[in-house]
């Protein structure tokens, strides 16, 4: 009775259908849980028997997410993520999918998803990724809830924001996490730049940065 958030549907060659993955929960243990169902028309679905993947003690996995990483450089990896309703954070796990079994096993059973690896630590929540064919990335949109006080979101007249869109890619070296950098569009909204090589600070000096008056900054 209750679920969450649809992934972006994929096509099965199998058996000609499209599946998506929805999240849920079984009170029993207080697991979260994911389950495939397939259409062909996008009005009718079922339901494939079996869960895609269960962690008790989780709760409520909201926006759940399931997609391939890695394939170009060694073996296909998928990465499920699921947005914990129990302490908002958003969750993901890397791991191998069998889809004739329907069985998605993580990569190390004590990084769960969950339990383990987090896309952000700090206010983000309720992401997305899409894949962009013309870039052949996966882009990441997450929100931000911020901090104000209720008072305080009435007075501006508005309320939280969506993150700047990032890519996302097994991380190579290891391949045991994600890596994430801003998409490249973003250099376009960048008005000028500061260059401050070569200045040498001894410990515990103060050296003033000549920066120019911005309603944002960004320091590499």
């Amino acid at each position: 009775k209750d679920f969450r958030d649809p992934t972006t549907a994929w096509f099965d060659d199998s058996d000609q259908t499209w599946r998506t993955v929805i999240g849920s929960k079984d009170d029993n243990g207080h697991a979260g849980i994911a389950m495939v169902y397939k259409t062909k028309d996008f009005v009718s679905y079922e339901l494939i028997p079996g869960l895609l993947h269960r962690v008790d003690g989780t709760g409520m996995w909201e926006c759940i997410d399931f997609y391939p990483v890695g394939g170009n450089s060694g073996e296909e990896l998928y990465v499920i993520k699921e947005s914990s309703d129990d302490d908002r954070h958003d969750y993901y796990a890397l791991g191998s999918y069998d889809a004739a079994a329907n069985k998605w096993t993580p990569q190390d059973p004590e990084a769960d998803l969950g339990i383990g690896l987090r896309y952000d630590w700090g206010k983000f929540y309720a992401s997305k990724t899409f894949y962009d064919p013309a870039k052949k990335r996966r882009v990441l949109w997450g929100w931000i809830a911020e901090t104000d006080s209720e008072r305080a979101d009435v007075t501006k007249g508005w309320a939280s924001l969506m993150s700047i869109p990032r890519t996302v890619d097994l991380d190579e070296k290891t391949r045991t996490n994600l890596i994430q950098w801003p998409v490249e569009e973003i250099e376009t909204l960048r008005i000028n730049s500061t260059d401050l090589g070569g200045v040498t600070i001894d410990h515990g000096s103060v050296f003033p940065l000549p920066l120019r008056h911005a309603t944002q900054l960004d320091i590499e």
